[in-house]
């Protein structure tokens, strides 16, 4: 599973999916971070995506389903992303196949105080580029 929105976050992923195990810090090619409200993402040449890649249980796939809203707010999406730093012994960089969701709305719309504060506390612990939210803030206004 990639997540590079509310997913990032370590305390907030533990409690929906405390089965799942953090492999690393990971990108998708073409792609780039826009907001709806919350995190979504969109095809855009030349940009990369970041996110965390997590190994999950059929259990946590179905927590995330709920919370995503799936498959009303969110569909799911299947994409090659690059490990690009593990911190999981049992995984190296490499490619892999990976499921994230992708929002069924194209309406660019601001995220709170509130999620904003947990997607750089996410994105600081696995590593990810701040830029990626500040480009998707300055998109979005």
């Amino acid at each position: 599973y990639f997540a590079y929105g509310m997913n990032t976050n370590l305390r907030e992923m533990s409690s929906r999916c405390p089965k799942s195990t953090l492999i690393g810090k990971a990108a998708i090619a073409d792609q780039k971070l826009v907001f709806r409200s919350v995190a979504d993402y969109e095809y855009s040449y030349g940009d990369t995506l970041y996110g965390a890649l997590w190994v999950i249980t059929d259990k946590c796939e179905e927590s995330l389903d709920k919370l995503e809203g799936y498959p009303n707010l969110y569909d799911k999406e299947f994409k090659i992303c690059a490990l690009i730093q593990s911190f999981n012994k049992n995984f190296k960089p490499g490619i892999f196949k990976t499921m994230l969701y992708k929002m069924n709305s194209n309406n660019i719309a601001y995220p709170s105080d509130y999620y904003l504060d947990c997607l750089v506390l996410g994105y600081k612990a696995n590593k990810l580029p701040k830029q990626q939210l500040v480009n998707a803030i300055r998109d979005t206004l």
